[in-house]
């Protein structure tokens, strides 16, 4: 991606020109991966007697997901609203500006509009981390208190290791057992989410707004649902070894 022009002033809105160079993606209208669908469904079908009896139901749930988009898992009808971003993004405000038009061109994130581009649209404040080797960029799905993306799920049982199990398999595995681990670029994005939460998934920069497409990274259902798929691509990788 071609570096967007540098701006002196990343509190305001830039002149019309600025947004001439930015690129520019229309709402999707149906979900997109990039993960085969057809060649992991069919894998499932064919390595089930293969697979833990317990991952198959989140299983078809993945392939579900990855059709059809992934479920907001809302209580209850969430009022649209416009939310100030951190002052943290405006202090990083090239990172974010650069952030933003990789996520466009990738096709992770619509936009940008210059209006709200769906009925009781959410614009969600968007802030920055700082990392050892780069500024990541989150949505707060943590606000407005009281009316939040993640206070309004439906529970649900999240399944995590601990040291502890991790240790046994350490043991178990024994001296000189070789130990690696796989990290997947920009993960959560491989799976998109239902076209009607859309509206959820808002946020604004420079006085125009975007729509995240696939799982956030700052949604509490993000962590399960990746987690489904990685068991899935593990468990088939386990049945073909």
């Amino acid at each position: 991606m071609e570096r967007v022009s540098t701006l002196l002033d990343y509190s305001l809105a830039p002149e019309p020109w600025f947004w001439k160079e930015f690129p520019f993606r229309e709402l999707p209208s149906s979900p997109h991966t990039e993960i085969d669908v057809i060649l992991l469904k069919s894998l499932l079908i064919e390595h089930t007697a293969s697979l833990p009896s317990r991952i198959i139901p989140w299983a078809w749930k993945t392939i579900s997901s990855l059709k059809e988009g992934a479920n907001a898992n809302q209580l209850s009808p969430l009022p649209g609203f416009l939310n100030k971003n951190s002052s943290s993004l405006v202090d990083d405000g090239e990172v974010a500006t650069d952030t933003f038009a990789h996520w466009v061109e990738k096709g992770v994130v619509a936009g940008p509009f210059i209006a709200p581009p769906l009925e009781l649209f959410r614009s969600n404040t968007m802030f920055a981390v700082h990392q050892k080797d780069k500024t990541r960029i989150i949505m707060n799905l943590a606000t407005p208190e009281g009316s939040s993306y993640n206070e309004n799920i439906r529970p649900f049982a999240a399944r995590m290791s601990s040291a502890k199990l991790f240790s046994f398999s350490l043991l178990e595995s024994g001296k000189n057992a070789i130990m690696s681990k796989h990290d997947w670029v920009d993960a959560y994005k491989n799976i998109p989410v239902r076209t009607k939460d859309l509206r959820l998934q808002g946020f604004s920069w420079l006085g125009r707004f975007f729509v995240e497409t696939s799982l956030p990274f700052g949604s509490g259902n993000s962590a399960e649902e990746f987690d489904n798929l990685g068991e899935l691509v593990l468990g088939i990788a386990c049945s073909i070894s």
